[in-house]
């Protein structure tokens, strides 16, 4: 009776961590990016500004790093010797397992902004015309998104920024994990 008791127990809870909201924060600009990621009040922060890494617990900051990124040499520079049909099957699943994680999360927020600029007036123009005829309609469909464009004929240089944070379940990124590891498995040994 109190092992039944103890094992339906251990499920529920189980079930309770495994559908619990991941909050995922990402902010990326022209001077570095910020990504964060908070789940049942324990969360991490990487500030590419700031070269810093945080752990935190119910918003008290536990652990700070400054972290310096070693440059690579011109060896890890160069591209490994798989066969170009892996890379395009990988490509393949890569992209499929990030459309199950799209459909399967909420955005709490999305606000980008892309200032399209040219050294030719005409190109800034027609670049212009085709991202706000492309981005613009899906700008309709997500409330909470904040999508702005805009043409700057006076610079050289294009500049945005995005700052998005959205909610998924962990079970959604356990069985992404899962199927990726299968992916890698099947890449590591062709055969099977």
């Amino acid at each position: 009776m109190w092992l039944v008791l103890v094992i339906v127990t251990g499920l529920v809870l189980l079930v309770l961590v495994l559908a619990s909201l991941l909050r995922l924060e990402v902010t990326l600009g022209n001077a570095g990016s910020r990504i964060g990621v908070r789940w049942l009040g324990l969360g991490f922060r990487f500030d590419t500004r700031a070269k810093e890494f945080n752990l935190s617990l119910f918003s008290y900051s536990f652990y700070r790093k400054r972290t310096e990124r070693p440059r690579p040499t011109t060896k890890q520079r160069v591209r490994s010797g798989v066969p170009l049909k892996r890379w395009l099957e990988l490509r393949g699943a890569l992209l499929a397992q990030l459309r199950y994680l799209l459909t399967h999360s909420r955005f709490k927020h999305l606000k980008a902004e892309l200032i399209i600029a040219t050294p030719d007036p005409a190109l800034t123009g027609t670049l212009y015309g085709l991202a706000a005829g492309l981005v613009q309609p899906y700008s309709a469909l997500l409330r909470t998104a904040s999508l702005r464009i805009a043409p700057d004929f006076t610079s050289e240089a294009s500049h945005g920024s995005l700052d998005t944070a959205l909610s998924l379940r962990i079970i959604h990124l356990a069985v992404v994990a899962w199927r990726l590891s299968l992916l890698s498995q099947k890449l590591r040994r062709p055969w099977l």
